[in-house]
Parts: structure tokens; sequence; C-alpha cells
């Protein structure tokens, strides 16, 4: 028998009699539909577990190692996901709103896989990566689409600035040209879906800010641009080393 308790009174708020380990308890629990609000998962082995659609809003998985696991359309907002091992994990439709995801080993980072897959598309395109941070900022970025006529999603918008038009078939062929591949199902453009025009960056190291009381596409978008300006600066480190007096 496996007990499931909150992370902070210590009840009790799921038992499953028949499980051997932790994984069989919380896959047992997430298929039942069971609450797992605020569950003290601290460093436990979810390796590969399915967990879809588990309600883990404020779950506390610090630590908790959950390579490869169905996380699709999961509820993780306000979870504690410091120093998780989520590589790989499916992370589809999941609810990050509010989600603790700084000061994690970028190799072991949850979402290091859609970090490194933004930067590449950057890599493809860095001249219009300046135009591309001023439509974060300006919050004139669209997820849900290429080009809406006037904005676009990441990739839309690098196409956009590219070809200097909006047109959603010139777009398409401005990517083409930078080598990006429109394909809704990459880890970037996933990440980007919920983001919506007007939704604009804020400061993710600013402790005071609420990330629940924020829209998924803020969070996500903040998220985004801190991988932007990390790929600027470590560019014009490379360019500074290679600079040639």
């Amino acid at each position: 028998m496996i007990e499931i308790k909150h992370r902070w009174n210590g009840t009790v708020i799921y038992t499953a009699e028949n499980a051997q380990d932790v994984r069989t308890a919380v896959e047992e629990a997430a298929k039942a539909g069971a609450d797992l609000r605020g569950a003290n998962l601290l460093g436990a082995n979810l390796r590969g577990a399915n967990l879809l659609g588990a309600n883990l809003r404020g779950a506390n998985l610090r630590g908790a190692d959950l390579l490869g696991a169905n996380l699709r359309g999961a509820d993780l907002l306000g979870a504690n996901l410091r120093g998780a091992n989520l590589l790989g994990a499916n992370l589809r439709g999941a609810n990050l709103r509010g989600a603790d995801l700084l000061g994690a080993d970028h190799w072991r980072h949850p979402l290091w896989s859609t970090r490194q897959d933004l930067l590449s598309i950057l890599d493809q395109a860095p001249a219009e990566v300046a135009a591309l941070r001023a439509a974060m900022v300006d919050g004139k970025i669209n997820g849900s689409t290429y080009s809406d006529g006037e904005c676009g999603c990441l990739c839309g918008t690098i196409g956009i600035v590219h070809a200097g038009s909006a047109a959603e078939s010139v777009v398409t062929t401005a990517l083409d040209e930078l080598g990006i591949k429109p394909d809704g199902s990459r880890p970037a453009e996933q990440w980007v879906v919920s983001i919506r025009l007007g939704d604009k960056p804020l400061d993710v190291s600013d402790e005071s800010i609420d990330w629940k009381e924020q829209s998924e596409g803020v969070f996500r978008l903040s998220w985004a641009l801190v991988w932007l300006d990390e790929w600027v600066e470590s560019r014009m480190a490379i360019a500074k080393v290679l600079e040639v007096e």
C-alpha cells in the first residue's frame, strides 16, 4: 500500500491499496482522476509514468525523476519542479503557469529540449533576432498562426521580418529560404502556441510577481525571451573571442 500525502499538512490525499511503488500509485491516482493538488512527490521516481491530465497543482516535484513521463494536459500550475528530470517528457498542453523553473540544471531542466529547439531556430535566422525580440516585447506575437496578415508566432515573425511581408505564402517561402521548416509538433512551436496578441513578457527573476495571476501565454513568452537573450549573450561572447584586432 502506498499513501500520497499533502506537502504542507501531511494529510493522505490518495491511497493505492495494491501499489508497490510511488510511480504505480501516482499513475493509478491520475487514471482515477484523483485530486493530487499539493501532493508531496519530492524526489519520486516517476520515470515513464503515464500522468495524462493529472491534477498536480502546487505539487512538490522537486528533484523528481520524470524522464519520459507523459504529462500531456497535466495541470502543474504552481508546482515545484526545481531540479526535476523531465528530459523527454511529454508536456504538450500542460499548464505550467507559476511553476518553479528557476535554478534548475540546464541538462536536467524540464524544458531543456524546448530551449534548445528555440536556440536552433535563432541560429538559422540571426539577422531577424533583433526584430523578433522587439515584437515579443511589444506584445506582437500570435502563437496560434504563422501569419494573421500582420503578426505571427515566433517562426512566423521571423518569416515576416525576412520577407518584409506578412502574406502567408510569402512567410512560408521566407522560412524555407532560412531553412526553417514549419512544424507544429516541434518543441519551440508547441511552447508558443498559447501566446496571444497583446501578451507581454515579464521579468522571470522578479519574485514579487504572482505567476498564478498571469496568463499561460505571458508565462511562456517571458521564458522565451529569457532564452532569446541567452542566445544573444552567447553569440556576442563568441564574436568577442573571434574579434580580429
